[in-house]
């Protein structure tokens, strides 16, 4: 048995927070489900120290924030929530302000009569057309809230594909750049000390030899 941190809506359309305990977070999400609440998040307690380790996003922020606006929007279509209260209480739950600012934008457009793809592709830096056009079949065939499950799924396993991708180039890009590194440091300051040796002589030096040398006068001098 463990504890469980919830975040749900009330039958109100309000937001309730507190902590359960189960033995997985599909019993606990389940238990709430039976108390009248719709479960929008079921985990970890946020950390209340203040403390906080976070690694370089390596520009990703808006990525996530999209995951983010997509699986708290699918899970509250598929709790039969409005669409309009999906979209506030997912502006709620943002931690970003220039992304909760996008998505309360998207809610006064959506409110003045248009539609959902349509507000979306007022900020077409954060939606892709492939986001806004699914949105939009998903709207005209009344499946919204299958489409947005599908789009969860898809930009999770983007957001999973790029990390590792990432993660599986930073080994390589570091040798690179340590291996630069030795190699202008070499034609900076070891080799030149060596080429004062070959001054003055009358040895004809091998081409490698003179390459070396050749380059590493480029160095220096540019």
């Amino acid at each position: 048995m463990a504890t469980f941190f919830f975040r749900a809506v009330a039958a109100d359309g309000k937001m309730r927070t507190g902590s359960l305990t189960g033995e997985n977070d599909r019993l606990v999400a389940r238990e709430l489900r039976k108390q009248g609440l719709t479960p929008v998040y079921v985990g970890v307690a946020p950390n209340k120290s203040g403390i906080e380790i976070k690694l370089p996003s390596f520009g990703g922020g808006k990525r996530r924030d999209v995951l983010f606006f997509t699986q708290e929007v699918s899970t509250l279509l598929t709790s039969s929530v409005p669409l309009d209260r999906a979209l506030a209480i997912t502006g709620e739950l943002t931690e970003h302000a220039t992304f909760r600012f996008i998505v309360l934008d998207v809610l006064r457009v959506l409110k003045s009569g248009k539609t959902l793809a349509d507000s979306l592709a007022t900020h077409p830096d954060y939606f892709s057309d492939l986001y806004i056009n699914m949105v939009r079949a998903g709207e005209a065939s009344g499946s919204l809230a299958v489409i947005f499950e599908r789009l969860s799924e898809f930009e999770k396993t983007r957001d999973e594909l790029r990390n590792y991708i990432i993660s599986s180039m930073i080994y390589p890009a570091l040798l690179a750049c340590v291996g630069l590194a030795s190699v202008l440091i070499l034609l900076n300051f070891v080799v030149p000390r060596f080429a004062t040796i070959f001054e003055g002589t009358t040895m004809k030096m091998p081409l490698p030899t003179k390459i070396m040398l050749d380059a590493s006068y480029v160095v220096q001098t540019y």
